[in-house]
């Protein structure tokens, strides 16, 4: 629904909580839309736990604040919302209720942090409870021209409060920041640039369509001489394979693999064309195992320098076209070197007077709504959304409602006595 970039995580999987708050801070600072869930119970709908917790809900992420309590204590809590906006809150730890914690922490920095008992749905957690009840993770991060021009409504980044020590901060006071992206549109064509994952013959792999990434600088607040990168490959035209087809699977298994071009290697002959072999590089990281989804999508903290991006389908001589989207936050620059073929839309339908529109969910004059989507679902997918709650088929659309909400609908006068910005996500 954005056209933004979604990464998905399950909480289980994360090994290091400190490198997965960095992760959040990073896209929250880029105001990226970020959800949360927990698996819903099969047997009942959206079934409320004992901590005020609901299943198969999905809940919106506003703010990831490090704060310094009158202890000296420093602890790290999470904002999530209800789009029920009712009472219906977690009890736990850092609740509106929880005066036991709250009364820890000095009036000026409650004012900053805008608690107040109320049950409209919004809360604050520990960032290792938010970790322990919440299972399913969604980060969409937004390209640099979604809601262009609306952006600066409200700053968003984060503090360590009441100390010097800042985890995240702009460049300049007041200054948003946004993702650099660069975009190719591509296709693997069968006999050319085909080559499958490189099995057996691990020489054919490179025949893949290549993309060079030069990185320039490191992120604005990093600290650790590394950049930001976040890569996806998105498969074309797979609904129109599946009508076409009748097939219920239209996407091919596909991966995204990165290498550091080596210092030694001479870039002044690069062009169009050029290619580069296992001689040549150090292969950094990929997306994971081969999977059969639209996008797939990589996060990678590398060193400035010269690398090659490359996706491939599992099997050889796969023909498809694809949308590479590179977002960095430092300097970089992006160049196709493959011979450019022009894109050539999506398969011819079977009749000519037959046409492929985005219908789905348009009204007869053609407005788009939630429930109008909802109607032009499959069955099994409408059940699935009935029983199984919103979080079932993702967090988009709260995550959609959550943006606005936090953009528009939440401006609060700050209560600093300076008129400093408060410094939040």
């Amino acid at each position: 629904m954005t056209g933004g970039i979604e990464e998905s995580f399950n909480t289980k999987d994360i090994k290091d909580q400190d490198q997965f708050w960095q992760t959040m801070g990073i896209a929250l600072k880029h105001d990226a839309m970020v959800g949360c869930s927990i698996t819903p119970d099969p047997t009942e709908r959206e079934a409320k736990m004992t901590n005020g917790l609901i299943k198969g809900h999905a809940y919106a992420v506003t703010a990831a604040v490090r704060v310094k309590l009158m202890t000296n204590e420093i602890v790290q809590i999470v904002r999530c919302r209800n789009p029920w906006g009712n009472e219906v809150e977690w009890k736990g730890a850092w609740s509106d209720g929880d005066l036991n914690n709250w009364n820890k922490v000095d009036q000026h920095t409650r004012e900053q942090l805008h608690y107040q008992k109320q049950a409209d749905g919004e809360f604050w957690m520990l960032y290792s409870d938010w970790l322990k009840n919440f299972e399913h993770i969604q980060i969409c991060n937004l390209s640099p021209d979604s809601f262009e021009g609306q952006l600066t409504a409200q700053q968003v980044t984060i503090k360590t409060f009441r100390t010097d020590f800042f985890l995240y901060s702009h460049e300049k006071k007041g200054k948003h920041i946004t993702w650099r992206q660069t975009q190719f549109d591509g296709a693997w064509i069968k006999g050319q640039t085909a080559g499958g994952c490189g099995q057996p013959r691990v020489e054919k792999f490179f025949t893949n369509p290549q993309y060079l990434i030069t990185i320039t600088k490191t992120d604005i607040e990093g600290g650790d001489g590394l950049c930001t990168v976040i890569c996806a490959c998105l498969q074309k035209y797979t609904r129109q394979k599946r009508q076409q087809t009748g097939v219920q699977q239209a996407e091919e298994y596909i991966n995204l693999r990165l290498y550091k071009i080596k210092d030694s290697i001479d870039m002044s002959q690069v062009g169009e064309g050029h290619k580069y072999y296992p001689k040549d590089l150090e292969r950094q990281d990929d997306t994971g195992a081969y999977i059969n989804k639209r996008e797939v999508v990589g996060r990678f903290r590398i060193k400035p320098g010269h690398y090659i991006l490359i996706p491939s389908t599992y099997e050889q001589d796969k023909e498809g076209e694809f949308l590479i989207r590179i977002f960095t936050e430092g300097g970089s620059t992006g160049q196709s070197l493959n011979i450019e073929q022009p894109d050539t839309g999506p398969p011819s339908p079977t009749t000519r007077n037959e046409k492929y529109e985005f219908n789905d969910g348009k009204g007869e004059d053609q407005s788009f709504s939630v429930m109008q989507w909802y109607d032009k679902l499959p069955e099994s997918q409408r059940n699935l959304l009935k029983y199984g709650g919103i979080a079932t088929v993702g967090v988009g659309v709260l995550c959609c409602l959550g943006f606005f909400s936090r953009k528009y609908c939440c401006k609060k006068k700050n209560p600093n006595k300076n008129n400093q910005p408060v410094l939040e996500y």
